[in-house]
């Protein structure tokens, strides 16, 4: 069989043929999949949050589908992470403002 031949085989193959998972084994997710999964996460959260709106206490959020090439987060409690709190020194100077006079 020639290299075209063979390439025009492969190119016939259904999406989830052995030969594209072996290639890649998160080729499925395109952008159908991604937006189904942030779809899922919402009714999910939705779920959530009316569940604690009813009174039921003591569930954790939902955690998010996983997704290829998408990094969950470090921290959930604090925006930015652990670190992301800026001294006030810092927050004085981003905000314009003098703090080193007393009143």
């Amino acid at each position: 069989m020639s290299p075209l031949a063979l390439a025009d085989y492969a190119d016939a193959l259904p999406q989830d043929a052995a030969l594209w998972r072996s290639i890649n084994p998160d080729h499925l997710w395109d952008l159908h999949a991604m937006l189904l999964a942030a779809l899922v996460d919402e009714v999910r959260a939705l779920r959530w949050e009316e569940s604690r709106l009813a009174g039921v206490k003591g569930i954790r959020p939902p955690d998010p589908i996983v997704r290829p090439g998408v990094e969950p987060p470090k921290d959930v409690t604090t925006f930015g992470g652990p670190t992301s709190a800026l001294p006030l020194d810092e927050m004085a100077i981003w905000l314009g403002q003098d703090m080193t006079a007393t009143t």
